[in-house]
């Protein structure tokens, strides 16, 4: 079920360093990242086997999650906050700022097949 992981954060007078390193419950097969998007919703999907972190690294956005029936809303707009997605969480992005950059750490290499387009 999905869950919020705090990203270790380090600051001084040059700014703030976070780092994700061995606190998901995965490896990291494949990164990617969604920008410049427009009012359409992404994700609306969940998977087989991949397991993801998502990470708002600049602006905002809304994330509903739905998994054994229960819906839950993340307002993800902090860069030192992780949204950890199991396979089975049904997931949609939504509301972004118009700044929002979106960072993905994927469990799994790309596989269409892995995909699932009902709730369930």
């Amino acid at each position: 079920m999905a869950n919020i992981i705090d990203i270790p954060t380090h600051a001084d007078t040059r700014g703030k360093l976070s780092v994700i390193e061995k606190m998901l419950p995965f490896d990291i097969k494949r990164v990617y990242w969604m920008h410049d998007m427009n009012d359409s919703p992404r994700g609306g999907h969940r998977h087989k086997i991949t397991k993801q972190g998502l990470i708002c690294v600049s602006g905002s956005c809304q994330v509903k999650v739905i998994s054994n029936n229960q819906e839950q809303i993340f307002e993800m707009n902090q860069p030192d906050k992780c949204l950890y997605l199991a396979p089975e969480d049904w997931h949609e992005l939504y509301d972004f700022s118009n700044n929002a950059v979106i960072l993905l750490l994927a469990s799994e290499h790309y596989d269409k097949n892995d995909y699932i387009t009902e709730i369930a």
